[in-house]
């Protein structure tokens, strides 16, 4: 953290008395763990035209009676401070409790009911919607500015499971055009994973809501299942965690086998296209580091592979668990 950062943080938020920052690497945005007299907290870093918006969902689960991990007010009474013209940051109490990081049935129970709750509330307020046709222009990748970014030519497994990627975004371009995309109906966590809910006293918290956003339930739901229960890894183990997990869905919400069937032919598209733009970040702000790349393209055409071979299975067995 620079030092005129460091000074900014310690006037606005500890009316200047000591503060140390040490950084923490963990996700796209900067993060820096902040310790004064004993306390510890989290300092993010968030795009400046998106704080507002992450700031009032984090507000709006709250008021829904979720535990949501608030940021602080700093002295001019605003929860966060300006950086720079494009950056803002936001100070969050560390609370310590346990990532629910060792999957088994009966947690991956109760992380499905909470996404159900989560979802119940989030759709407060919404209409069904009309499920519209995909336009191309959704799915328009520069697919170029991979292989041009500077370092890249220096790793050959990257190149490879970048051409790899690229040859299934292409082709899924003329495949997508009959799809139908979900309507927002939803308020959503956006980001929902093992990693971003906290177990303390027999309770969720949630937190990082940084892909916070209105969107369709059904989609984030079938994505969750992928991130949480999966994980490129297409197991008897995996179906029996995604099995759990619907239960507890389920127990908490509901969800049409219609809607589940075109949800997940449009999650196979969806997911390429997400992915793609994460991983792009990630050369964007560290082209010369390509190990975290290079995971998460191998498991990203894992499971494009998968789903590839195996869709109607796939698909099959999803919706009788849902």
């Amino acid at each position: 953290m620079n030092t005129n950062l460091l000074k900014k943080i310690k006037r606005k938020y500890f009316n200047s008395k000591p503060i140390t920052a040490s950084y923490y690497n963990r996700g796209l945005n900067e993060k820096y763990i902040i310790r004064n007299n004993g306390n510890v907290f989290l300092f993010k870093t968030y795009d400046l035209n998106w704080v507002e918006s992450i700031l009032n969902f984090e507000k709006r689960f709250r008021r829904g009676g979720f535990d949501v991990i608030l940021p602080l007010k700093n002295t001019n009474d605003s929860y966060y401070i300006r950086i720079d013209k494009k950056r803002a940051g936001v100070l969050y109490p560390y609370i310590s409790g346990g990532e629910i990081l060792r999957r088994n049935k009966n947690r991956l129970f109760l992380a499905g009911a909470f996404l159900g709750e989560l979802h119940n509330f989030g759709s407060i307020n919404f209409n069904n919607g009309k499920w519209d046709k995909v336009s191309s222009n959704l799915f328009d990748i520069n697919y170029k500015k991979f292989i041009l970014r500077s370092g890249i030519n220096n790793n050959s497994k990257v190149i490879k499971s970048l051409n790899k990627k690229i040859s299934c975004l292409k082709k899924s371009r003329v495949e997508i055009l009959n799809l139908k995309y979900p309507p927002k109906n939803s308020y959503l966590h956006g980001d929902f994973h093992l990693k971003n809910i906290l177990t303390k006293n027999n309770k969720f918290l949630l937190f990082d809501f940084e892909h916070s956003r209105v969107g369709n339930r059904e989609l984030d739901l079938i994505r969750t299942i992928f991130s949480v229960c999966f994980q490129s890894k297409f197991t008897k183990r995996s179906f029996g965690y995604a099995e759990s997990f619907c239960r507890g869905y389920l127990s908490k919400s509901s969800i049409s086998y219609e809607k589940v069937s075109m949800t997940i032919s449009f999650y196979l598209y969806d997911n390429m296209i997400m992915n793609t733009w994460y991983e792009d970040k990630i050369l964007e702000k560290n082209a010369k580091n390509l190990s975290m790349l290079y995971r998460l393209l191998s498991d990203d055409l894992k499971t494009i592979s998968y789903l590839s071979n195996n869709f109607d299975t796939f698909k099959m067995i999803m919706t009788n668990f849902l």
